[in-house]
């Protein structure tokens, strides 16, 4: 009976530390999925950093905090590909919209300066930062000025247009106004020569316009320019 008793005793002492160690085992197991929980639902730093309020130094080198009142100049830094990264219409127009919230609200600000440095990009993202911007300039009676450090190409150079005045430091380059679109190719003189034939059913104009397959018609490309 002692033996029997000293057994189960034995085997109370052996299930509680099983189901112990079970339970932090099963713990340990947890952390990492605990830490990278945490890390994916961490608040993403960059996309609040890349819109804090910064205040740029004066004439003299100062960033004093400066009254509320103080009239305040807005500076969009135009930089890099436009459509990409930290350089999209949405990113610009969330900007203009901050910068009439907190410390910069009751109209402190009283002017807008485009820093650019672009080779241009997107279209579409080009156009509506040109288009917000005027809408902003016209909608607070505001002067905006452009400045140009370095490459002010293409979609850069349509959204300088949004300024009413431009400037350029001496080694900047500024060129490439216009639209792209191609190159077009043909190959309807090889499948002539090879016997190889294509047909293409279409209903509305110009909906094979450019077709590499056809011969090509004469001032087809006028409607490419058009859009352009």
């Amino acid at each position: 009976m002692k033996i029997a008793r000293e057994s189960i005793f034995i085997s109370a002492i052996r299930a509680f530390f099983n189901t112990l160690l079970g339970t932090v085992g099963v713990f340990v197991a947890l952390i990492p999925s605990i830490i990278l929980f945490a890390i994916l639902s961490t608040p993403d730093q960059k996309q609040g950093a890349k819109n804090k309020l910064e205040i740029l130094p004066d004439l003299n080198g100062n960033t004093k905090m400066l009254s509320l009142s103080t009239p305040a100049i807005l500076q969009l830094e135009v930089h890099g590909v436009i459509g990409t990264a930290h350089l999209t219409s949405k990113d610009v127009n969330f900007q203009l919209i901050e910068s009439r919230k907190g410390i910069l609200k009751n109209n402190r600000v009283k002017g807008v300066l485009l820093h650019i440095n672009s080779p241009g990009g997107a279209a579409t993202d080009s156009d509506d930062i040109f288009r917000n911007i005027l809408a902003y300039k016209e909608r607070f009676d505001i002067p905006v000025y452009a400045y140009v450090d370095g490459m002010c190409a293409s979609g850069g150079f349509f959204i300088a247009c949004a300024a009413d005045q431009i400037y350029t430091s001496p080694f900047s380059m500024i060129g490439s106004v216009g639209s792209l679109m191609g190159p077009f190719f043909n190959f309807y003189s090889i499948m002539e020569k090879y016997g190889v034939k294509s047909l293409t059913v279409t209903a509305g104009k110009d909906k094979d316009m450019m077709n590499p397959f056809r011969e090509w018609k004469q001032n087809e490309d006028k409607s490419i320019q058009k859009i352009n």
